[in-house]
């Protein structure tokens, strides 16, 4: 499946299609260059490649890039799928993720920053589920049945890209891939703080539909109606 178009301000043609094992060091590479100092970047372009290899490599998994065919480089990508992909990531990487932040939790602030949030997070879900403490106030995210609905994880635009409809081009590709494998809805959640992120979404039809301290949930139908 492909998609292709003219940007808006950019005379490269840009084609947005599906991502194989071969693309990816160029997927590693947009992404580094897209989350300079974020979590996964700091875990290094080797735990970049097998994130993205998951998400390629599995039947439930959507993961696609845009190109610039004259440059012949990958220049965004967009990953996703199944809701429970993630947690089988982790539980089929789970050591290597463990080392990889082991070795990298002495050098950068961020990753230590993002680990005792995870920790912290597990401990939450640990004094609540024995009722050590009340649930929380805020209401939980309106659930749809399971396997009706698909799960963007992470989309992104190379710097040298931004502002030139590459986003939007990932994100209606993820759309019509989400409808063609049977997904009536799309969600995603953002942290508070991605200014950006949050007006691309509500600016391409999502709607958020939770607000907690650590994010923002939206959702939005795979129908092209804005």
């Amino acid at each position: 499946m492909s998609v292709s178009t003219k940007l808006l301000n950019n005379p490269p043609l840009v084609t947005v299609a599906s991502a194989g094992r071969e693309d990816l060091e160029g997927i590693a590479s947009c992404h580094e260059a897209a989350f300079p100092g974020e979590f996964l970047t700091l875990l290094g372009s080797g735990f970049l490649r097998t994130f993205y290899r998951f998400y390629i490599d599995d039947p439930d998994g959507i993961c696609m890039m845009a190109i610039d065919r004259k440059n012949k480089r990958v220049v965004g990508l967009v990953a996703g799928g199944k809701p429970e992909l993630r947690a089988a990531f982790m539980r089929r990487h789970i050591l290597r993720f463990i080392s990889t932040s082991f070795c990298k939790f002495f050098i950068h602030c961020r990753v230590r920053h993002r680990l005792a949030e995870h920790f912290v997070g597990l401990l939450r879900k640990i004094v609540r589920k024995i009722h050590l403490v009340p649930q929380e106030k805020y209401p939980p995210a309106p659930e749809d049945p399971s396997g009706t609905w698909s799960n963007l994880l992470s989309v992104c635009t190379h710097p040298d890209y931004r502002g030139c409809g590459v986003g939007k081009m990932l994100m209606e590709a993820f759309r019509i891939e989400s409808s063609r494998r049977g997904y009536r809805t799309m969600r995603l959640s953002v942290h508070n703080d991605n200014d950006a992120a949050i007006a691309m979404y509500k600016k391409s039809g999502w709607t958020p539909v939770l607000t907690i301290p650590s994010g923002t949930y939206f959702k939005r139908p795979v129908g092209n109606e804005q």
